[in-house]
């Protein structure tokens, strides 16, 4: 069965969308500019191995250490922090693409009712 028409639409609030894309790129900026420190001190702190050599800290270890996790997280960390960086413009380009796109329908439909 076919969708009602209210849920074939799409619905862009400009106002909305830039502020939430500003909140967005400034949050991602931030990140990248705090990325190398907050890297190189989770680095120290597991070079540290704040754990111990005890068997609890040994536990701990092998369970915060599964599947290879934090090291895994801090190499990825930098592709990660570039794809959020680039998200906000990305999305922005999108929204301004599809709002492009319906006010070209929307002249392209008025020219041809007239």
């Amino acid at each position: 069965m076919p969708n009602a028409p209210e849920e074939d639409v799409l619905y862009i609030h400009p106002v909305t969308v830039a502020r939430g894309l500003n909140q967005w790129e400034t949050a991602a900026g931030e990140l990248a500019e705090r990325w190398p420190a907050i890297e190189a001190r989770l680095r120290a702190l597991n070079a540290a191995r704040p754990w111990g050599s005890g068997s609890e800290g040994l536990r701990f270890y092998s369970r915060y250490f599964e599947s290879n996790g934090p090291n895994t997280m801090l190499e990825k960390g930098d592709k990660v922090v570039d794809e959020l960086v680039k998200s906000g413009p990305a999305m922005r380009a999108t929204i301004s693409n599809s709002m492009s796109t319906d006010h070209g329908e929307v002249e392209r439909i008025k020219r041809l009712i007239q």
